[in-house]
């Protein structure tokens, strides 16, 4: 059939070359001949004080990597009050997404997907295991937040005579609140979020 097809029969209902430079436009514009014009686009950019993480301003010296834990940061920046009940709910959540994951995956033990269903019951596995590590650090942060005590100190504070130092009018408050187990899992914290 493309044998018996040629240049001029098959587009002869388009205007030619030889149309449009006589200015025969038989009823219709081509794109190529429409004038279109172009404002200018005029972008402002500001930088503004820890603009990437909301949460800067609460002093936490970890990002949430899931976005469960993004949205408690905000809440608990914007909205208190109901922070205990989302955080709730967002348990409540994990946990209906998990085991519907293995649901799916023990229903295709036999099929062809069965591989497919295991891989995505791991994966679902490992993220609410993150998101779950977010939701109990936000809820730590509330906490402490709750009793005015800052994860991590201003860096202004801790320096005595040049060096870096622990904050020892920190460590007496939080003696006052936790256990001896308690301080020592608060420090290898200070510690590690200090290392990284």
């Amino acid at each position: 059939m493309d044998s018996y097809l040629s240049n001029q029969a098959a587009l002869s209902f388009l205007p030619t070359r030889s149309r449009r430079q006589r200015g025969d436009r038989s009823g219709f514009v081509l794109p190529a001949m429409r004038k279109v014009q172009y404002r200018p686009m005029v972008m402002v950019a500001r930088a503004g004080q820890n603009s990437y993480w909301p949460g800067s301003s609460l002093n936490a010296p970890l990002k949430p990597r899931t976005s469960q834990g993004r949205f408690l940061i905000r809440l608990l920046l914007n909205k208190r009050h109901l922070f205990h009940y989302a955080a709730a709910d967002e348990l409540r959540l994990l946990a209906d997404n998990r085991e519907a994951a293995l649901a799916r995956m023990s229903l295709s033990s036999g099929s062809d997907e069965a591989s497919l269903h295991r891989r995505i019951a791991q994966l679902m596995e490992r993220y609410c295991k993150t998101a779950v590590q977010d939701i109990m650090y936000m809820l730590i942060l509330y906490k402490y937040s709750e009793i005015g005590v800052s994860l991590a100190p201003k860096l202004s504070r801790c320096i005595h005579n040049g060096r870096l130092e622990t904050w020892p009018k920190k460590d007496r408050e939080l003696e006052s609140i936790h256990s001896c187990d308690a301080l020592e899992l608060i420090k290898e914290h200070s510690v590690l979020s200090k290392a990284g």
